[in-house]
């Protein structure tokens, strides 16, 4: 038997006695129990980090791409929090768009200062901090998960995580020096990627915490599925279009209605191909069905009600691989 597998085995037969010599060992005790969830969740053990919450309690954190939303279980007596690596916090998300609303931005020799700042501390900043993903800037910083902001030009170091300290890591410095000039830090959860090389998606039927394009969704209490569209802008509020015939059906009378007439909710994936429910993303606003036009309409708008479900990028589902090879998809067969 494999040793690695003989350590696991033994931490599910082996003695009491054995037991408190392994949650004694305090130096090596949270490297040792990432070693056993790397192999029992069968990933690479760089994707287990022993980590420590703000109250100073162990949490291991486990990256798997596969992962939908974030989920909590216990392994080995101890916390464990299951992520995918790119499901981010909307923080980063709210601020970009608060900026842009209110039209903050760096003065340019705000931005060449802090520049020369980043400059200056980034290497160090990478030799301590193992969850760092990049460093950029802010014209605001932002408290409470991005629920209040106050405008101040600041350093912003985009990590995995927020909250989680590596074991053996410190917190993040609060204020960056070059000289005389100190400059705040804010800490969100963020990464970087470089276009389609890391573009990541599933099959439009799993569950998407950022909604995208081509998703499948289902209205609360019915059976009928749809597929989200394009998102705009609607009312100052993100929505996204679809058909309207999905929720209200076909009338050949036509019909349409308005926010004041719209009552239904929308969810995704549908509870009724995925099995479980609480997964409402959106309300219905308007919904227009009119055969009898020249140029009949079909359309429908959804606001996305559920800030965490709020798309980050313009990225899109796919479909089931076998229904692609159905309709002609050479490159899957």
């Amino acid at each position: 038997m494999d040793a690695d597998l003989t350590s696991l085995h033994l931490m599910s037969d082996t003695s009491y006695q054995e037991k408190q010599d392994f949650h004694s060992d305090c130096k090596g005790f949270p490297f040792n129990v990432a070693r056993l969830l790397a192999i029992k969740f069968k990933v690479e053990e760089r994707f287990v980090v022993p980590t420590t919450d703000a109250c100073g309690k162990h949490t291991f954190i486990i990256y798997d791409r596969e992962q939908g939303r974030d989920r909590i279980t216990t392994e080995l007596g101890q916390k464990v929090l299951i992520r995918n690596p790119k499901s981010i916090q909307s923080e980063g998300l709210e601020i970009t768009n608060y900026c842009r609303e209110t039209r903050l931005d760096l003065k340019p020799t705000q931005r060449a200062s802090l520049k020369n700042i980043i400059l200056k501390h980034t290497d160090e900043l990478f030799k301590k901090h193992s969850n760092i993903n990049f460093i950029g800037t802010s014209p605001v910083k932002s408290s409470k998960n991005g629920n209040a902001v106050r405008v101040e030009a600041c350093i912003v170091i985009n990590c995995s995580s927020k909250g989680f300290i590596p074991f053996g890591e410190e917190e993040f410095p609060k204020l960056l020096t070059v000289g005389e000039v100190a400059v705040s830090t804010d800490i969100r959860e963020g990464y970087f990627q470089f276009g389609l090389y890391a573009y990541d998606t599933s099959r439009s039927s799993d569950i998407h915490d950022r909604l995208k394009m081509g998703c499948q969704f289902g209205v609360e209490g019915g059976s009928g599925s749809g597929t989200i569209g394009p998102f705009v802008n609607f009312n100052g509020n993100l929505a996204f279009l679809t058909c309207a015939h999905i929720m209200y059906g076909i009338d050949e009378n036509g019909y349409t209605y308005d926010d004041s007439g719209c009552d239904l909710f929308i969810e995704q994936p549908t509870s009724t191909n995925f099995g479980s429910t609480g997964n409402r993303c959106g309300k219905v606003k308007r919904a227009v069905f009119r055969p009898d036009l020249p140029s009949s309409v079909d359309a429908a708008v959804v606001e996305i009600t559920e800030q965490s479900r709020q798309p980050v990028s313009g990225k899109f589902a796919v479909d089931n691989p076998m229904r692609l090879q159905q309709a002609g998809n050479e490159l899957l067969k």
